[in-house]
């Protein structure tokens, strides 16, 4: 996959033209086996990856001397972007209760290259869980449970943005952590051939939700 965003802008006044261009290229890859190992265990189990390289240039060009100045671009120019997974989720059946559990590892690996800093490079990993258990109280009605763990490691735009952004002025942020999540839910489910109908109680919890912070600082007049 490939996408490629251009924007141009210029101050009210201003003699100055400014053309932005940024380039996200994503090779992606994926494979899954689904395993019988009963009448009663299934599992699926695979693997993904993906990476990312971002180009990001920006040119302010003089209109009265068609001068161009070629400066930083919104992201690290380069940047190398990389996820791979493996993961395992198995499915049980007993009667009238059926469930799942499962893991999934990742990795993940950032390179920036800035001016000022060098070369910045991250390495997060995670391994999180998910199970349930889903059991017929009689009919066409269930009951179930569910548990799972969330993750999310910090990415280009959270960390190498400088510039102007939706009428705001970002700075880059190479210290942040990843965001870990907790999703548990219990409800009851109802299913025939002309209604669906379930209700649900979940809570979620995070730690470390990554967002951006307000300060007074005024830069370029935003």
């Amino acid at each position: 996959q490939q996408i490629t965003e251009e924007r141009q802008s210029r101050k009210a006044g201003s003699k100055v033209l400014r053309t932005e261009r940024d380039r996200a290229r994503t090779l992606s890859f994926g494979a899954d086996a689904a395993l019988t190992f009963s009448d009663r265990w299934t599992s699926n189990t695979g693997i993904e990856a993906y990476a990312d390289r971002v180009s990001s240039s920006r040119v302010d060009r003089d209109l009265e001397l068609d001068l161009p100045k070629r400066l930083r671009g919104l992201y690290p120019d380069g940047t190398r972007y990389l996820q791979a997974s493996a993961y395992s989720l198995h499915h049980l059946a007993f009667g009238r209760l059926n469930m799942e559990a499962g893991t999934r590892y990742s990795i993940y690996r950032v390179r920036i290259t800035e001016s000022t800093l060098g070369e910045v490079r991250i390495r997060p990993e995670a391994l999180v869980f998910q199970g349930g258990a889903n059991y017929r109280l009689g009919g066409r009605t269930h009951a179930f449970v569910h548990a799972s763990e969330g993750y999310r490691a910090p990415n280009v735009d959270d960390m190498g943005t400088l510039g102007i952004v939706d009428f705001r002025y970002e700075r880059p942020a190479y210290d942040l952590r990843p965001e870990r999540s907790l999703n548990t839910e219990f409800g009851i489910r109802y299913a025939d051939g002309r209604m669906r109908a379930q209700a649900s109680v979940f809570r979620t919890g995070l730690r470390d939700l990554i967002t951006r912070i307000k300060t007074t600082e005024v830069v370029a007049g935003y």
